[in-house]
């Protein structure tokens, strides 16, 4: 079990009923074994993990991610329970390809790199891997579909997903319809942000006179909508074909 994500009470309570529960943390050294000096590259994760018995070893990946800390440390505290030390882990990590990691940087021209996250398809992916791209400089976009299958949870879900795409993206492309509406909801920034009105005397030469600011009073009006255009009203069709073509 991930210590971090549950309350001590609950861990106690696990401790007592079942005697080989044994648990990891990012910061909690009443953990079985925990994670210290994390430091994440864009294209390599180094840390320390420590163990209650005493045992240190240092891990050196050539993973993305600081969410591949703590798969490593769920990987650790199980095969340091099945026997093998802590440098020995180190050891075996070392090999892992980091092609099978779930996210993979292609290489393009000009200076573009695409990070190919293909495979995660749900929200804790998402938000690992968006946190991830703030490691890289640059403009950063996402192409990414909506979400299936989270039931009632789905639309807070992609609100989240909205929140952080905000947070660290300049440019979003999503490529489904079903939850694009709450990604779009949950772009907008709910902070306290300073801005400057421009007097009307000084674009249309009013003269002297008060100024009148109407200002969104809810969030899904708060956001700007583009004026119409040949794209945004357009409509694909297709004449209907009979047999093969070529």
């Amino acid at each position: 079990w991930s210590s971090d994500v549950c309350s001590s009470d609950l861990i106690e309570d696990y401790n007592y009923k079942i005697k080989n529960v044994k648990f990891y943390s990012m910061t909690d050294r009443n953990a079985d074994v925990w994670a210290e000096n994390n430091n994440v590259d864009i294209k390599s994760l180094a840390f320390k993990i420590k163990s209650k018995d005493g045992q240190e070893a240092d891990f050196q990946l050539n993973l993305l991610g600081a969410h591949n800390v703590r798969n490593i440390l769920a990987a650790a505290v199980c095969a340091k329970y099945l026997g093998l030390s802590l440098s020995e882990i180190s050891d075996a990590c070392a090999n892992i390809d980091p092609k099978r990691s779930g996210m993979e940087i292609k290489e393009g021209i000009d200076g573009l790199n695409v990070i190919d996250s293909t495979y995660s398809s749900n929200p804790t992916g998402i938000i690992s891997h968006l946190e991830y791209l703030k490691l890289w400089p640059g403009k950063k976009i996402i192409i990414m579909p909506c979400l299936i299958e989270l039931g009632k949870a789905s639309k807070e879900m992609h609100e989240k997903i909205g929140k952080k795409i905000a947070e660290v993206c300049d440019l979003a492309i999503i490529t489904t319809r079903d939850r694009f509406k709450d990604i779009k909801e949950g772009t907008v920034m709910t902070k306290e942000q300073p801005f400057t009105a421009i007097p009307y005397y000084a674009r249309a030469h009013r003269g002297d006179s008060k100024m009148a600011v109407w200002l969104a009073r809810h969030e899904k009006y708060g956001a700007p909508v583009p004026a119409p255009s040949i794209a945004s009203m357009s409509t694909i069709r297709a004449s209907h074909v009979q047999g093969s073509v070529g």
